[in-house]
Order: structure tokens, then sequence, then C-alpha cells
């Protein structure tokens, strides 16, 4: 049975594969997702890139990552040389 997400889409797509090991399971349902994901992210490319680099900004400001800081206060040294 799905997952509660099948209720938020119109489309649903089902990836099965026999789990004969765990690897095995995983890896036509994730090429598939990989696909859909490069073709969207292709079509949408100008969009993709503002918001991914609103995100980073987010995650640099917020410091979401241990070496965020690092990197937030280089590009803001970087800033100011230029």
């Amino acid at each position: 049975m799905p997952s509660y997400i099948h209720t938020v889409f119109n489309q649903l797509l089902l990836g099965r594969s026999e789990m004969v090991s765990f690897v095995d399971s995983l890896v036509a349902p994730l090429s598939i997702i990989n696909a859909i994901i490069v073709a969207l992210s292709l079509k949408k490319k100008d969009k993709l890139a503002s918001n991914l680099e609103e995100l980073e900004n987010i995650w640099l400001e917020y410091e979401v990552y241990d070496d965020t800081k690092d990197a937030y206060n280089l590009s803001n040294q970087l800033d100011k040389c230029d």
C-alpha cells in the first residue's frame, strides 16, 4: 500500500523490485526517480537555479551545516573584494 503521499498527487508512479538484497531492491525505483528529477531540472533550469541559490544563502545565514559559518564568512570577504 502506498504511503500518504499518494493522496497529494494526481499521478502515482510505483516502482517494484524483487528484494534479493538491500541494494538490489532500491536500484530500479531510484533510477526512475533520478531520471524524473533530471528531466524536470533541465526543463525548469532557471527557476531551479534561483531556488537553489536562495536555499544556499539561507543555509549559510542560519548555519544549517557545521561548515557553513566558514563558507559564509568567505563569501562575505569575497563580496567585499569586488
